[in-house]
């Protein structure tokens, strides 16, 4: 169900969704049935094949559905840790991050959400904006390093399709 690279759904900057339509409650109602049924802290609608700026994370205890979100203050300093990703399995590095984000967004009823993050929430919710913006965490390294990442996925995928244990598989 979620889209593994190279799948050009992963490339297109998602459409805006107005709250209450049709299309935000696909999203959403798609987005809750494959977050169940994978291990992650974000998934969005573009990486199950939806095109709408719609995203699933789970912020502490809660998973919050989101629609239209947008970064409207970043940290100025970046912390470095490790990142992978549903749609890239079997691979992970090290991508640098804002410490801190501030987040607008709208509920499923068109409300308002303004979320200051830090940490890990902060790091996911960059992550998840970069995948409705047509952006992968790869596209975060240098260029060399970016380059082995994706050599490596590709060894991953090549092992899945001979029948052997990928580590997506374990």
């Amino acid at each position: 169900m979620v889209k593994l690279y190279p799948d050009p759904h992963l490339r297109r900057a998602a459409l805006p969704v107005r709250p209450g339509s049709p299309e935000a409650a696909e999203a959403s109602a798609a987005l809750r049935k494959a977050f169940h049924e994978v291990h992650a802290l974000g998934l969005a609608a573009n990486q199950i094949g939806l095109p709408y700026r719609v995203i699933l994370v789970r912020l502490g205890d809660e998973e919050k559905v989101l629609l239209n979100p947008v970064i409207t203050q970043r940290s100025p300093e970046l912390v470095v840790d490790s990142e992978a990703c549903l749609s890239l399995p079997g691979v992970d590095c090290d991508v640098p991050r804002a410490e801190w984000v501030v987040l607008q967004a709208q509920d499923e009823q068109g409300n308002p959400v303004e979320l200051k993050l830090e940490g890990l929430e902060a790091r996911v919710i960059q992550h998840e904006i970069d995948h409705v913006d047509g952006v992968l965490y790869v596209d975060h390294l240098p260029a060399e390093e970016r380059r082995s990442v994706l050599r490596a996925y590709k060894q991953v995928r090549e092992r899945g399709k001979e029948g052997q244990p990928s580590l997506k598989q374990i």
